[in-house]
């Protein structure tokens, strides 16, 4: 898993993926997700690739933010 968390990490310093959901915000990759920064999707990385399915998401708002 940490190989392929560093073929990740490499895409995520090409600032090319991004979330699919209507507001297209950057990717925060974690340990075991990538999480978007602007509406706070969660997304699975399954078999070392992100899943960046709406439909496979989960929400989940930033501490402190009440929506």
């Amino acid at each position: 898993m940490a190989q392929a968390i560093e073929k990740i990490r490499k895409l995520f310093s090409l600032d090319i993926l991004r979330c699919p959901a209507d507001d297209r915000g950057e990717l925060e990759l974690r340990t075991e997700d990538v999480r978007c920064r602007s509406c706070g999707r969660i997304y699975p990385i399954v078999g070392g690739f992100p899943v960046l399915i709406v439909s496979e998401s989960r929400f989940e708002p930033e501490p402190g933010n009440n929506l």
